[in-house]
């Protein structure tokens, strides 16, 4: 819907050499502006057009939401599919936000995906979207850095086989950093070392 009420602003303002919230009202008389050029209009039509170039400013940042929403929707990161393994027991062992990629889709922003560990597992949660959860035993390497700086320090890059979520998931996380340590001993089940 933003995509054609864009579009459709955009033509109407083409064929009537401007749009109202570029142009003006003087002395009764109604302008239409576009560039520099103002065409003189009827009032019915300069109030339309008034009302459909601000309804833009409207459609256009819910267009990018959606837009957003279908970037990290089960087509582009995957959602699990089947049963879902039992919850996690107990509080989380560290929280953080940080920057990261899970699959193909960059998260270059730092905040927008929210990492949780559990003893058992972790979970990764992209803005607006839903959380992920990894089991320990569906990490199959925690592999070197992909040589890329962000959030703070290199991506700790994780492999796994949980089904239906894209792998890799690379965070950005400092080598010391808690949540990176504690998803390093979930790997190897040792909860002594958290």
């Amino acid at each position: 819907m933003g995509i054609a009420n864009f579009l459709w602003a955009w033509f109407e303002s083409a064929s009537l050499g401007g749009d109202a919230t570029n142009g003006y009202q003087r002395d009764g008389r109604y302008f239409v502006g576009s560039h520099g050029h103002f065409t003189e209009v009827d009032p019915a039509t300069w109030e339309w057009s008034y009302i459909h170039g601000t309804s833009v400013w409207i459609t256009h940042p819910l267009t990018l939401i959606a837009a957003y929403c279908l970037l990290t929707s089960s087509v582009a990161i995957g959602r699990r599919t089947g049963a879902m393994p039992p919850g996690p027991a107990g509080p989380p062992i560290a929280v953080a936000r940080c920057s990261g990629r899970i699959g193909k889709v960059e998260f270059g922003i730092p905040l927008l995906l929210k990492v949780r560990v559990f003893a058992d597992r972790f979970t990764v949660r992209p803005a607006l979207a839903a959380e992920l959860t990894i089991l320990g035993s569906e990490i199959t390497s925690l592999g070197a850095p992909d040589g890329r700086r962000s959030g703070g320090g290199r991506r700790l890059v994780i492999e796994h086989a949980a089904n239906g979520i894209r792998s890799p998931i690379a965070l950005a996380f400092a080598p010391d950093h808690p949540v990176r340590r504690a998803i390093e001993a979930v790997k190897r089940g040792s909860p002594a070392d958290r």
